[in-house]
């Protein structure tokens, strides 16, 4: 179960996380169980916990600490049995030392701490990254040509994934997937948008650079790419990011049989 922490109204803390009997207020025709006991045995998502407002922060310490909730209107008392995960994307001990956060909800979550890097430090989940939002919304298998999969590489991403996902699939709206998706004409400005955006939130960033043109590899390159894939052309030429046609017409320039890399 999951709880959107920055989005819950405090007037429906206590009834959403805990539940409530029937008749315990206005409105309420019927036992109701909150998401607490939703995911009795399992796991508690406190998503955006960094957003919490001081009601639900109060809520949640006793949950964490007690290990208790209480249905609104009831005198009864559940021991809980639940996982708690909490995600944010603020710092939360600076939240602490602002007085934004409470310190003692933060020692109780402070136990186990996984963190996720950015895109910018990950950059071998761009390309697999981008292929699947693409192939989500299309229901086929992309290919990019190499300068748009060099221009992706290249980019600090300070929006991460969802920034990477609005963009690809823009592309693949517009240029369909029938041919390798390419540079729009468009990609410089987005990217430069983006890096202005981070710079004003305060993220890290790495600029846009120019967006690169599109160059022949070289035979060995080829022939290296060939080696990977088995000789394969039609996985070679995904792989690179290009069309199979312009993998042939490379194939005729420098001369080179596929048959030689296979097994």
């Amino acid at each position: 179960m999951v709880i959107n922490c920055a989005t819950l109204p405090d007037h429906l803390i206590q009834s959403e996380l805990f539940g409530h009997v029937k008749g315990s207020f206005s409105g309420a025709e019927r036992n109701r169980a909150g998401l607490v006991a939703q995911a009795e045995g399992g796991t508690l998502v406190l998503d955006e916990i960094g957003e919490a407002s001081p009601s639900l922060q109060a809520n949640l310490l006793r949950l964490l600490q007690e290990k208790e909730s209480r249905p609104v209107g009831s005198d009864r008392i559940l021991q809980v049995d639940v996982r708690f995960v909490a995600a944010t994307n603020r710092h939360l001990l600076e939240e602490v030392q602002a007085g934004r956060f409470r310190e003692d909800l933060y020692a109780r979550l402070n136990r186990c701490v996984v963190r996720m890097p950015p895109l910018r430090e990950r950059r071998e989940d761009i390309l697999p990254l981008a292929r699947h939002f693409v192939a989500t919304l299309t229901g086929k298998p992309p290919r990019f040509t190499p300068a748009l999969a060099l221009a992706l590489l290249r980019f600090g991403w300070p929006g991460n994934a969802r920034s990477l996902q609005t963009m690809v699939e823009r592309m693949a709206i517009e240029q369909g997937c029938d041919e390798p998706l390419s540079v729009p004409s468009w990609l410089e400005s987005e990217l430069q948008q983006l890096v202005r955006c981070g710079r004003d939130s305060g993220q890290p960033v790495v600029a846009a650079s120019q967006v690169p043109q599109p160059n022949r590899p070289q035979k060995a390159d080829i022939q290296a790419a060939l080696q990977r894939n088995g000789g394969n052309v039609s996985d070679t030429a995904e792989s690179m990011g290009v069309a199979r046609n312009t993998l042939y017409r490379w194939l005729k320039k420098w001369d080179i049989d596929p048959n030689d890399s296979r097994d």
